[in-house]
């Protein structure tokens, strides 16, 4: 069984052939290329620039900024936290016994001491 010509080929033998290239296409070819390709060495700024202009290391870049930002906020938080911890453990052995004497160290432990107990 014979298959029926395909209609491409008649359109592709119908169109004209192609213009003759220039003696010097090659030349004109590779100048273009020179005059468009980036310089080899890129200063520090352009560097930058190329990184932030590509889609995905910018996206990194922010993620990396808020998660740094969520991590400071904690640890700041997580200080004040400690402190106000601080404070009610001092208050409260206060309350218990008026005549200690509280340091850094006691509050820190949060433990009164045995000697003092009456």
């Amino acid at each position: 069984m014979k298959a029926s010509p395909d209609p491409l080929d008649e359109l592709l033998s119908s169109h004209p052939p192609p213009p003759a290239l220039s003696s010097t296409f090659q030349a004109d070819v590779e100048r273009r290329l020179r005059q468009s390709a980036p310089p080899l060495r890129l200063s520090w700024w352009e560097s930058i620039e190329r990184l932030f202009a590509q889609p995905a290391f910018s996206a990194v870049f922010v993620c990396a900024c808020v998660l740094l930002g969520l991590l400071l906020a904690e640890i700041r938080v997580s200080s004040e936290r400690q402190a106000t911890h601080n404070q009610v453990v001092q208050s409260y052995l206060h309350l218990l016994d008026p005549r200690l004497e509280l340091t850094a160290t006691t509050a820190e432990s949060a433990a009164p001491n045995p000697e003092v107990q009456s």
